[in-house]
């Protein structure tokens, strides 16, 4: 995804652009795996209450 998101757009700016690019689509990436919808989550978080997977005891 980041080599086609580089020849797409041309490449990102800065480092901090592409670490913050790769932490969003690794949280929707875990979102889906939970079987959670991405849209919803991803407001959830932004108003102050992202999803955490639970800890297995």
């Amino acid at each position: 995804m980041v080599k086609s998101k580089t020849r797409v757009s041309g490449g990102f700016r800065t480092l901090t652009g592409a670490q913050m690019f790769l932490a969003i689509r690794g949280y929707i990436s875990t979102i889906r795996k939970n079987s959670l919808r991405a849209a919803t989550e991803l407001r959830n978080a932004l108003l102050g209450d992202p999803w955490t997977p639970t800890v297995a005891a």
